[in-house]
């Protein structure tokens, strides 16, 4: 087993998360939902998703202390794939919705939550 820890115990606040996180729904809807635009890979899902809600105002924060077990499949969840490998072009069509969309949130100001 690989467990990898950061050396602090403490929160760490962060613009975007990628994997394994969990959120209030009201986060989630204030961010306009989880990207549905992307192909089955869902590359980079993750990364709008947080940052919408970080751009919506809501503070992310990385727990290092925190343990995720992700169990890895081949086959089967999001990434589902008929048991073939995904085709670069559904990686290729998904990093092209994320730059673009990326770049359009960069250029927004951060929403102020009191």
């Amino acid at each position: 087993m690989f467990v990898h820890r950061l050396p602090t115990t403490e929160l760490i606040e962060c613009e975007h998360l990628y994997s394994s996180y969990l959120f209030r729904a009201q986060a989630g809807i204030d961010a306009g939902g989880y990207p549905t635009n992307l192909s089955e890979v869902g590359h980079r899902e993750e990364t709008l998703f947080s940052y919408s809600m970080y751009k919506q105002g809501y503070q992310l924060l990385l727990n290092p202390n925190a343990i995720a077990w992700h169990y890895r499949n081949l086959y089967g969840g999001i990434r589902w794939t008929r048991g073939e490998f995904n085709p670069k072009s559904l990686w290729d069509h998904d990093e092209e919705i994320f730059r673009k969309e990326i770049a359009e949130m960069i250029k927004q100001p951060r929403r102020i939550r009191e």
